[in-house]
């Protein structure tokens, strides 16, 4: 390089900025930050003016500061949710409808799975409080412990305080699937599971009670005791 010269290093196109649009559409940062956000003021402000926002965040390819927007809101918009396994079909079901649901509502998730690994259980869900989320989804998951967020969870074995849980009727799904069998003309069912889980009694309730005769193939209500 000839002497007195600088090397100049291309850092590539700059972030825009909150401030860059105030200033190029002469609003204050306040406005344009309440229209973008979708506070509850920016009912208050005229449609023009929405409009105008709008308009320049898009030309000039605006992206929020996630880091900005939780310092001045105090939210993440993020949802933990905690899975045993990423990859089997179940999870990977509800994962798809969850993520789903949530970018409707404009909010980011995280995955962990914890292969039933009891550390893992027992780590995972300050773990995931670490990341500042909102609230989280444990899929056939336990959880002993009260959390600071809301949780919901889709399983038999989330006893935690607080928990909203969505639990699959399984005495009626086997009776279901049963019936289904039968249509088909199949005859000789066997049934075979491990465990002694909740969900595994449920189960086997359904699958005795079919052998009655004749057989209830319509739903009918769980039984209060184990036979």
């Amino acid at each position: 390089m000839p002497p007195g010269r600088k090397m100049v290093q291309n850092s590539g196109p700059k972030r825009v900025t909150l401030k860059f649009l105030a200033e190029h559409l002469g609003l204050s940062p306040t406005t344009v930050s309440v229209v973008l956000t979708n506070s509850a003021l920016s009912s208050t402000i005229a449609k023009p003016t929405k409009d105008r926002i709008w308009e320049a965040a898009r030309k000039f390819g605006y992206r929020p500061n996630l880091f900005a927007r939780y310092l001045h809101t105090k939210r993440t918009f993020s949802i933990a949710v905690l899975v045993p396994e990423i990859g089997d079909e179940f999870s990977a079901m509800l994962i798809s409808g969850i993520e789903a649901k949530l970018a409707e509502a404009k909010f980011n998730y995280f995955v962990e799975s914890h292969r039933f690994a009891p550390q893992q259980i027992e780590n995972s869900p300050d773990t995931l409080m670490d990341r500042q989320v909102e609230g989280m989804i444990f899929l056939n998951t336990p959880l002993n412990k009260e959390m600071p967020v809301p949780v919901v969870a889709i399983s038999d074995i989330t006893n935690a305080p607080g928990v909203t849980r969505i639990v699959i009727d399984n005495y009626q799904a086997v009776l279901l699937a049963l019936r289904h069998l039968k249509e088909l003309g199949h005859r000789r069912i066997a049934f075979s599971h491990a465990g002694r889980q909740l969900f595994t009694r449920h189960r086997r309730w359904g699958f005795k009670s079919s052998q009655s005769s004749p057989p209830p193939w319509e739903p009918t209500s769980r039984p209060a005791k184990s036979p």
